[in-house]
């Protein structure tokens, strides 16, 4: 899966709470970059969902940078890029809409 750069401006539409793997999670906890109000676990799934105020994952900074971007979750990987994850700014070859 290619990478590309998101469009200036861009408010990380994408980049809302979702379920992250515990490890992941345990492993990159120094990063995090929001106050977690609730965290939700899904045990079946060995993974838990950090509720932010504005709801954003808690690896975007505060100018919608991800932290972890290389090392990202697999699902963040296919944002962008697979139809039903689109992003409303770029089509799934990085043009502009």
């Amino acid at each position: 899966m290619d990478d590309w750069i998101c469009v200036e401006g861009c408010d990380a539409e994408c980049c809302d709470a979702i379920p992250i793997k515990n490890a992941f999670l345990e492993e990159n906890k120094h990063l995090y970059q929001r106050e977690i109000i609730k965290r939700f676990e899904f045990k079946g799934q060995k993974s838990a969902l950090l509720l932010t105020k504005d709801s954003k994952c808690v690896f975007l900074s505060a100018n919608n940078k991800c932290v972890v971007y290389e090392k990202r979750p697999e699902i963040c990987r296919k944002f962008g890029v697979v139809d039903v994850l689109a992003c409303p700014h770029l089509d799934n070859e990085g043009k502009i809409r």
